[in-house]
């Protein structure tokens, strides 16, 4: 039966603002452990900078390279502090200083360690700020995590609010950006994580946008901005074509695609989701690859089952070529994506890719679902799926030729929704 239950939040969200003992927005980059990317919002009044500090022995590290991102109608900005050749340390915080040199917050840094054999990441997707669920983003914060991959739909940068849609100029995708950064507590939490980031139609401006959308060029720039993910830290990263990215941590290959940049209409000759120049650098990256590989996709890759919104149904020679492509690698390979406002994980069998291997679809954070939303589709790969509010948290293990683990789907309480085992190794 159709539920009303999103019709509370709706309301709540309409005078809520995130709670929390930080003052400043902060989000911090991928890092390696000795090279840092942060974006810092604040009031364009306000004159800040930046340092790390290692708590062992109280030495203060000054950034090698700073920029602010700035829009002459907005009274917020966006600095980024870049850290490079950061001695090893025990302990480390970012610490953020006001104009007379006074360290106004202090926030410590989740430092990644390559010699952990358990990593924990979680996936978070579809974030509809007139939706905003406080306890969702209060129940992430509480857990202790290795990164956190947003994985699309991160704001709603055509939907100002509940009633209005429509394409977003570049000033609306600002506002809405400076908004979640203002709002969502994940970048008031305590200690800061590890944070990659791709998109999908929402949050690139326009509903199931491609390369002909009016301002695909200044909404690329505004996610840079916003994200803390530039090549120049060279935190393991190598930036692709438009804001696809790879990213080599915790024993694996995290590839990030952006499915929106070089869509084509679907009517298009040659249509393709990912275009040929950003298919031909993730072509050199699997070459290059010698760990297990994430793919992270703002759309599902096997969603044929619901006829619509996937890889499968929209661009099936994009898929043709890319499970033909991983055949050949024969490196282990995990799915990961978005954008359906339910959350699944489905088993993807052998004669795929010459081995088994899944797909995990987290969705959604906080955006437009009811119960059972997932039981609208029969899916036969489907091993466990929640159309509750929830985002997903993968604990794994990498190996060269295997990667093993659970998948969990949590909500606003502590036992999480489902819990799945997995393996995918390479025969």
């Amino acid at each position: 039966m159709f539920s009303l239950s999103w019709i509370l939040p709706l309301a709540m969200a309409w005078g809520s603002f995130a709670q929390s003992n930080a003052q400043f927005s902060v989000l911090m980059g991928p890092t390696d452990g000795a090279h840092f990317e942060f974006s810092i919002l604040h009031k364009k009044a306000e004159t800040l900078s930046f340092q790390i500090l290692l708590r062992a022995d109280g030495k203060r590290i000054a950034p090698s390279k700073e920029r602010r991102a700035e829009r002459e109608f907005s009274p917020w900005v966006v600095s980024h502090a870049h850290f490079t050749d950061v001695p090893k340390s025990e302990g480390a915080s970012l610490l953020i200083l006001n104009a007379s040199g006074v360290v106004v917050e202090e926030r410590p840094l989740s430092l990644l360690r390559d010699s952990k054999k358990t990593y924990r990441v979680a996936v978070v997707s579809c974030a509809a700020g007139y939706l905003y669920e406080q306890e969702m983003w209060q129940r992430l914060n509480r857990l202790s995590l290795d990164a956190v991959i947003f994985a699309g739909d991160n704001i709603y940068g055509d939907r100002p609010n509940a009633i209005t849609k429509k394409p977003a100029d570049p000033k609306q995708l600002w506002e809405l950006y400076v908004d979640a950064r203002k709002k969502y507590d994940f970048f008031f939490r305590s200690e800061l994580v590890p944070t990659v980031a791709t998109w999908d139609d929402h949050d690139f401006g326009t509903d199931n946008g491609d390369q002909t959308y009016r301002y695909a060029s200044e909404s690329r720039q505004i996610f840079q901005d916003f994200y803390a993910q530039s090549e120049a830290t060279r935190s393991r990263l190598e930036a692709g074509p438009g804001i696809s990215l790879r990213w080599s941590a915790m024993g694996s290959d995290f590839i990030l695609l952006d499915n929106r940049s070089f869509r084509t209409p679907k009517s298009h000759v040659q249509a393709t989701m990912w275009g040929e120049d950003q298919k031909a650098w993730l072509d050199r990256t699997l070459d290059d690859s010698r760990g297990p590989i994430w793919l992270i996709n703002g759309q599902q890759f096997f969603g044929q089952y619901r006829g619509k919104n996937a890889v499968d149904v929209e661009f099936p020679k994009d898929l043709e070529w890319l499970t033909d492509r991983l055949r050949q690698k024969a490196s282990p390979v995990i799915f990961l994506s978005g954008d359906i406002h339910y959350t699944e994980m489905m088993d993807i069998e052998s004669e795929v890719l010459g081995f088994p291997s899944i797909e995990v679809t987290s969705s959604s954070m906080h955006s437009l679902t009811f119960p059972g939303m997932h039981n609208f589709w029969t899916n036969p790969r489907r091993r466990d799926a929640t159309s509750q509010h929830n985002f997903v948290v993968i604990e794994f293990q990498a190996e060269l030729g295997r990667v093993q683990g659970n998948v969990k789907s949590f909500g606003v309480n502590d036992l999480p929704i489902f819990a799945e085992s997995f393996e995918v190794k390479v025969r």
